[in-house]
């Protein structure tokens, strides 16, 4: 499946979107449940040094866009992750990679009292890339595109 976002990122991943009124937005570090009837195919092995690359090369963006960000690295495991954690005035988000390719990005929009997750599987950089897109994309649009 494919996300086009309104901004014309395209991502080509299965993804598995789910909206809530949860207060707290960072819980653990473990991967979403997969769907009913739903499958793991085509996910990448995922270099966590090429997720910090692509951190970087958004970070003049964030910047720009007054986004407080920071990146942290899991320890090593079978599936080892890394995760970066944005802040906005009126946005959290936790974007974590694991390894396997599986991406989850949890946003919160603090005005509202909703958080919204959504489950990726990467198969390329490029999804990595657009992935990172789409963060920039739900931190810097107006609270209407969250």
């Amino acid at each position: 499946m494919g996300l086009t976002s309104s901004g014309g990122v395209t991502i080509s991943c299965k993804l598995q979107a789910r909206a809530s009124s949860r207060p707290t937005l960072f819980g653990t570090l473990g991967p979403a449940p997969a769907a009913a009837g739903s499958s793991i195919s085509g996910v990448m092995d995922l270099d966590l040094d090429d997720f910090a690359d692509a951190v970087t090369a958004h970070a003049s963006r964030w910047n720009g866009a007054g986004v407080r960000w920071k990146l942290h690295r899991g320890p090593t495991r079978d599936k080892s992750a890394a995760w970066i954690v944005c802040t906005t005035t009126d946005r959290e988000a936790q974007l974590t990679v694991w390894t396997s390719g599986e991406a989850e990005l949890d946003l919160a929009h603090l005005s509202a009292g909703t958080v919204i997750s959504t489950h990726y599987e990467m198969s390329t950089t490029a999804d990595l890339t657009a992935c990172l897109d789409e963060l920039t994309h739900r931190l810097t649009s107006t609270p209407s595109g969250t």
